[in-house]
């Protein structure tokens, strides 16, 4: 072997660490698989959300469910709650009457997964008592909203 071929063989050495890294970095930069639990009559604030969330350059997946055709629902829902970071409950005026809300509470929870209570804009912090097993309830701020999505992500 002469010293040629040798600087070539070490030369590959940085490549294939690089290639790793960057393989590394793709994994890290996944989109943020995110559950939104929302009542149907909330449907626009859902897209509000998605959109701002995007337009801030947030690369996140929307796992929501887009409605309830019949039972199966349920199962489709645990599977995309299982698989996301976390849920953000967008509470509106009669959000604590939801059952379908209720169960993908209860299902976030037993999943073990963070659940964010985000108050829809001329929604009292006194609606959320009633949806007590959030682990936050704030404004509806998507500064605030980002700020725990990218916390869920860090864990």
């Amino acid at each position: 072997m002469d010293l040629g071929e040798s600087q070539d063989l070490d030369s590959r050495r940085p490549l294939s660490a690089s290639l790793n890294r960057i393989e590394e970095d793709a994994v890290t930069k996944a989109p943020l698989p995110v559950f939104i639990s929302f009542q149907t009559t909330d449907s626009g604030s859902r897209d509000n959300l998605v959109e701002a969330l995007s337009a801030r350059g947030l690369d996140f997946t929307d796992c929501s469910m887009r409605e309830e055709t019949d039972d199966t629902w349920k199962t489709e829902a645990r599977q995309r709650i299982n698989t996301s970071i976390g849920t953000v409950v967008l509470i509106g005026e009669t959000t604590h009457l939801s059952d379908p809300v209720a169960w993908e509470i209860a299902e976030t929870r037993r999943a073990r997964k963070p659940i964010l209570g985000v108050r829809l804009e001329g929604i009292a912090p006194t609606a959320v008592e009633d949806l007590i097993d959030l682990d936050a309830a704030i404004p509806w701020d998507i500064h605030e909203v980002e700020h725990w999505l990218r916390k869920w992500s860090a864990r």
